[in-house]
């Protein structure tokens, strides 16, 4: 055998040899190539969810998804609130017993916001499980901000009227709003609103449907030939700031320990309604409702009052007047627990009520906190007291309300503790 041929043997074999391995090796480095670039697009979408100028994530206060520009952003939130009632009366008729207690879900909501197409064209979409279990919408609304802080708002929202009403539910002082509360406020309406905020003073003004007037029983959303929907509403109301704080400090009723300085809000609202041409058998009347408050807020706490009147005017005689008032307080004597009181009073027209016409309210109560300065998870226990009769002769207060947990008594004073909480995510 030559030179030669052993040579190209001896190659031959050697390549045999190398040729599995060095294919194996071409095989783990193209698995590494496709590794790293799985890696590298994970390494992308996780960046996305940071939050920043798009992506996804929770903002403090919402859910959320997001462009990279920001100009198109959709929040996603909601809350709930539970509660166990206990409710002594005495010398009632009907089905209650003189003590009735118990658990309810009494609110469950789900929320959809932020803005689209631009940040400045914002809206939300907010619907309803109640304590009987009745599905509803709350609001539905788009808005416009302009670069001078001017707004034009549309579709079903809160008149602006009674600032206790205009707060949240979430931010809340005590378990629930005041029965003064219950009596005189505006809830949603549909239409339009015109508003302006400037650094010390904001105004807002609408043209509604009416104030009550998205609701027939418990259902919301109505056709604007219902018969419960006013000819014509109109509303304003006007604040002013001073002291310390951003208006965001006067979203709850609340001032947490470590709040800087002391901050003063004082508004005013009317609002005046027409019925009786919009849809069949509507009565004709003309409904005044007019309010003045003030809040005042510091380290650690808060008080707040109210005073609101409502002057009922038919076609015809039984012009009626109907007054309400409300002052409360709270105290934080740790981070993350407060003590509260509230005052409230109804002062109903003698020609509809009969005699003992003013009904007074007293709660108290405790409020503690999870997450320090937070809303997101927030339990109470509170003591409420009628200090009259609140059921028999003309008395339309609205009781009894599950919604309160307060059902009216036809002898004397209904004592109600509530405990429970909330949770908003």
């Amino acid at each position: 055998m030559t030179k030669n041929s052993v040579l190209m043997i001896v190659a031959g074999a050697a390549m045999s040899i190398a040729a599995p391995a060095l294919a194996q090796n071409a095989g783990l480095d193209q698995d590494r190539a496709y590794a790293a670039e799985m890696m590298a697009d994970a390494s992308g979408r996780a960046s996305l969810l940071q939050g920043g100028a798009g992506g996804a994530g929770h903002d403090g206060n919402n859910f959320f998804l997001s462009d990279a520009t920001g100009n198109n952003k959709l929040t996603i939130g909601g809350d709930a609130h539970f509660f166990y009632h206990t409710s002594f009366r005495s010398d009632n008729t009907g089905a209650d017993n003189d003590f009735t207690h118990g658990f309810q879900n009494t609110l469950t909501r789900f929320r959809f916001g932020g803005n689209i197409w631009d940040k400045a064209l914002t809206f939300k979409i907010q619907a309803y499980i109640n304590e009987e279990g009745s599905i509803g919408l709350n609001d539905a609304w788009g808005k416009y901000t302009w670069d001078n802080n001017f707004f034009a708002q549309w579709g079903q929202f809160k008149a602006p009227l009674t600032r206790e009403y205009l707060v949240d539910d979430n931010h809340q002082l005590a378990a629930y709003r005041s029965q003064n509360n219950n009596f005189f406020n505006q809830s949603y309406s549909q239409g339009l609103m015109l508003g302006y905020t400037a650094e010390q003073f904001r105004f807002m003004a609408s043209f509604t449907d009416g104030f009550r007037t998205a609701m027939t029983g418990s259902a919301m959303n109505t056709p604007f030939n219902s018969s419960s929907e006013a000819d014509w509403a109109l509303a304003g109301r006007v604040e002013m700031k001073f002291g310390e704080g951003e208006w965001a400090r006067y979203n709850d009723f609340t001032s947490f320990q470590g709040s800087e300085g002391v901050g003063f809000l004082v508004g005013g609202a009317i609002g005046y309604q027409s019925f009786g041409d919009t849809g069949p058998g509507g009565a004709d009347f003309i409904d005044w409702t007019y309010t003045i408050d003030a809040s005042v807020e510091g380290n650690g706490w808060n008080a707040f009052a109210a005073f609101v009147g409502s002057n009922n005017d038919p076609d015809g005689p039984g012009d009626t007047s109907d007054y309400g008032a409300v002052v409360q307080g709270g105290i934080f004597v740790a981070p993350q627990w407060e003590l509260f009181a509230r005052w409230d009073a109804i002062f109903l027209d003698n020609q509809s009520a009969g005699a003992d016409a003013d009904l007074h309210f007293l709660s108290f109560g405790a409020n503690y906190y999870l997450s320090p300065e937070s809303h997101a998870a927030k339990f109470t226990g509170q003591i409420v007291w009628s200090m009259n009769e609140t059921l028999g002769g003309s008395r339309g207060i609205g009781l009894p309300t599950t919604s309160t947990g307060m059902l009216g008594d036809t002898d004397s004073g209904e004592i109600n503790f509530v405990l429970g909480g909330q949770l908003v995510f």
